[in-house]
């Protein structure tokens, strides 16, 4: 039997800095049955040259204007056709042996619509500033906690699933993976895959930080526009906390049942290759 089919697409947009870390991140998985889909927004600063040097790799790739992070990951996840798919923005990593894990766990859970796995927060020189335990999360807990423990590239899910749910929201620019799994966790709580998978990176470049206030406008209205309750504000404190510190509790459970040293805090997690663009 083959092995299971994993779709992974790259959105990216002015990311040279980072991109062949990722895109190497990848590739080094030597996963037989990728489907890797770079979507490039018609970077100015060397980005597509350094896709191109890498294209041979690709299932498919673009570089073109676009409307948006959204947009880019509407249009590379159309043309996807694996059973299970996810997206690794071009300054995020995959951790060594991760989609061998996915498939692995995927085999064993072949009724599991979507799944989590542990990842990592790193900062612009790759070091782990900090561990993100995956907790299986609600419809619920997503409302209410404004920062619900996932990784985003540490998650993946079932093209049926996605087909399901409705997809990507092309219409948003910041947020789409709190309203897709909004979305998903109505349809099925998630399985956790129980290994370290990504590293997100964060840095003062990233939309998140540029974009701080809209990102926090647009979470607040998906939120609400998915029943969230009008509670007042105390009350949402203190439903917050609830999660927060149900959440921290198993963070410090594992971190001190697991001991996990491999991904030790301030360390690198990626080396940089000496060689650009050889594979």
């Amino acid at each position: 039997m083959a092995p299971l089919r994993i779709s992974i697409v790259t959105p990216c947009l002015n990311d040279a800095r980072y991109l062949e870390d990722c895109l190497r991140s990848i590739h080094d998985q030597h996963y037989e049955n990728l489907e890797h889909i770079v979507i490039d927004g018609g970077s100015t600063d060397g980005s597509a040259e350094i896709i191109q040097r890498h294209a041979d790799r690709f299932a498919y790739w673009v570089s073109e204007p676009d409307a948006g992070h959204a947009d880019a990951l509407y249009k590379g996840l159309a043309r996807a056709t694996g059973d299970v798919v996810t997206w690794v923005c071009s300054n995020d990593l995959l951790l060594p042996g991760a989609l061998a894990r996915v498939a692995e766990f995927f085999a064993a859970h072949p009724n599991c619509e979507w799944a989590v796995g542990d990842g990592l927060l790193i900062d612009e020189a790759s070091r782990v500033t900090e561990r993100v335990w995956a907790v299986p999360f609600t419809v619920r807990s997503i409302q209410l906690w404004e920062l619900w423990g996932t990784c985003q590239p540490a998650t993946f899910i079932r093209r049926r699933a996605l087909e399901r749910v409705g997809g990507i929201d092309r219409t948003l620019h910041v947020c789409v993976d709190t309203d897709l799994f909004l979305r998903l966790a109505r349809l099925e709580v998630p399985l956790r895959i129980p290994h370290f998978l990504a590293a997100l990176r964060i840095h003062s470049d990233s939309q998140s930080q540029r974009h701080a206030a809209r990102v926090r406008e647009t979470d607040e209205r998906i939120k609400m526009a998915s029943g969230r309750p009008a509670w007042p504000a105390q009350l949402m404190k203190l439903a917050y906390r609830f999660y927060h510190w149900r959440y921290r509790g198993v963070q410090v459970l594992n971190e001190t049942l697991r001991r996990h040293k491999a991904y030790t805090l301030g360390a690198p997690v990626w080396s940089p290759p000496t060689e650009q663009g050889s594979h």
